[in-house]
């Protein structure tokens, strides 16, 4: 990523023998996930799942008010999930967003996720634009080779040490 795109310009060169991988074993075959992610990858529109909860794994929800769209993710990941698939929020749900402001960003929907499921954890006095707390699950956003941590692991905020200036991270225990 940082020196560009040289392996995306090799195999697009044609002159480097490799294989792409078609086949998906993570989540089950007949999975609307998977279906849509071919149909995407193919340049096609996702299709609705006409199974009904719990067994559909794939909703659509056309919203262009914000509000309504941040509303919308606040229900599904709090109420939602949790009752009809038994799943917990802080633990087995991940949101993404393509963009960092706005009402759908990361920066509100984190804050709105924090008040709903994280709303008494310890603050932890950063003097910055975002509030973390302890018990906040947190993304690693660039690589640390040193504390051999890497952008795109998940961890949990599991103490603040305020006078050393310290929070304790864990990351896959």
């Amino acid at each position: 990523v940082g020196a560009g795109n040289v392996l995306g310009d090799l195999l697009d060169s044609g002159t480097v023998p490799s294989k792409r991988l078609t086949r998906i074993f993570r989540q089950a075959q007949q999975s609307r996930i998977i279906t849509n992610a071919h149909r995407i990858n193919q340049g096609l529109f996702p299709e609705p799942d006409p199974r009904i909860p719990p067994e559909a794994d794939f909703f659509w929800v056309e919203q262009d008010n914000p509000e309504r769209v941040r509303d919308v993710i606040l229900e599904v990941l709090t109420e939602r999930m949790p009752k009809i698939y038994g799943l917990d929020p802080l633990n087995d749900v991940q949101v993404l967003t393509p963009m960092h402001k706005g009402l759908v960003g990361t920066m509100e929907l984190n804050r709105m996720l924090q008040e709903r499921l994280n709303p008494t954890g310890r603050k932890i006095d950063r003097g910055g634009l975002r509030e973390f707390r302890v018990g906040d699950r947190v993304l690693q956003t660039r690589n640390n080779y040193e504390l051999e941590v890497f952008n795109g692991d998940l961890g949990r905020i599991l103490e603040y040490d305020r006078e050393g200036g310290e929070v304790l991270v864990s990351i896959d225990g």
